[in-house]
């Protein structure tokens, strides 16, 4: 189960990550609070998964520029689609950001063939992954841009996208994030 202790230390954890000041820890439980009404999983089923995946993909998550609120969203969404352990969301959520944004390039998980790749595969679509300058664009901007092409593309392109983006073993994950990318940020910004 999910006790107080384990929701002290997950609240812990998110102070930790996205630099949150523990004066604010009660906007952490709000988060996850809100975040589970607004999912069809059973309320405390919604705060433990979103918890585990917060505490799996936060740093990671913080790193490719997205915002806990935003993370928090995104797991209830992919969590309420899929029904996935929160866990198994965190590590799907770590592979997506890793291979889309700057953390790619800091992390030991990813070679810079598989980078591009991703990258590749967006441009050929039409969304591109860096700026005219070379920097990242944020993985929010990546995201919303692929959402807003996915129901267009054909079979193929979104299966070597999913191949490149997201590796074999979560492309359900990302599907269920293309297909619930809007609502996961409204529901982000209600729960901010």
């Amino acid at each position: 189960g999910f006790d107080a202790s384990t929701m002290a230390d997950d609240i812990q954890a998110v102070t930790q990550q996205f630099e949150i000041a523990a004066e604010d820890s009660m906007h952490i439980a709000d988060v996850y609070d809100t975040v589970s009404k607004n999912i069809s999983v059973d309320y405390a089923k919604g705060i433990e998964a979103i918890a585990e995946s917060v505490q799996v993909a936060g740093s990671t998550a913080k790193m490719a520029g997205l915002e806990f609120e935003d993370l928090a969203a995104l797991t209830g969404k992919v969590v309420e689609t899929t029904r996935l352990a929160g866990a198994q969301v965190g590590n799907g959520m770590k592979t997506i950001f890793t291979r889309l944004s700057r953390v790619g390039e800091l992390s030991d998980e990813v070679d810079n063939e598989t980078l591009s790749k991703a990258s590749e595969s967006l441009h050929q679509i039409g969304v591109e992954v860096y700026n005219a300058d070379g920097s990242y664009r944020s993985f929010k901007t990546i995201m919303s841009e692929l959402a807003a092409k996915w129901g267009d593309l054909t079979e193929a392109e979104k299966s070597n996208i999913s191949f490149n983006v997201a590796a074999t073993r979560q492309t359900n994950l990302l599907n269920a994030v293309l297909s619930n990318f809007s609502d996961s940020m409204e529901l982000a910004e209600q729960a901010t």
